[in-house]
């Protein structure tokens, strides 16, 4: 009786041990998945997207500055870098993609414009993680000073606030 007591008790615990492995390896997973800092090609979106809503709930305004990622967490917001105009501008993270398995970001209309992709589609750039999980409901981010923004005045007014 004893042993098979022990039996059970060490076919639970064993059991225990086994069931943490998944859950170990996939918290190593995503942190290593979303780093803070990564380079690579952007593309954009706009107009067929205008309207819908995002993989976060939000509805995607290709005029603000937000972005799609596979792994960052949503509202996270991301310093984009382009190193050959020296443009930047922060987006925040609101959809999930690119699925074109080259690029790392997709970025709205407004985005792309303000780092001066938006002729090329495509571009190469540096991205740096600032925050993670700040809903701000996508305010408008700052891009570099030459950008001028294209926001309604009203708009402009409730960003200060």
């Amino acid at each position: 009786m004893e042993i098979g007591i022990r039996l059970k008790n060490i076919s639970l615990s064993l059991a225990a041990v086994l069931l943490s492995f998944p859950t170990l390896n996939a918290s190593r997973a995503e942190a290593v998945a979303t780093p803070k800092n990564f380079s690579g090609n952007v593309s954009w979106y706009g107009v067929p997207f205008h309207g819908r809503r995002t993989a976060s709930g939000k509805i995607f305004d290709m005029n603000k500055c937000t972005s799609a990622h596979l792994k960052l967490p949503f509202f996270t917001k991301v310093l984009v870098e382009d190193p050959k105009n020296g443009k930047s501008v922060v987006v925040q993270v609101l959809d999930r993609g690119p699925y074109v398995k080259t690029r790392v970001m997709d970025l709205s209309r407004e985005a792309a414009k303000r780092l001066g992709t938006l002729g090329s589609g495509v571009a190469y750039v540096d991205c740096t993680v600032i925050n993670e999980n700040d809903d701000d409901d996508a305010a408008p981010a700052k891009a570099t000073p030459a950008a001028k923004s294209t926001a309604p005045a009203t708009e402009k007014k409730e960003a200060s606030k």
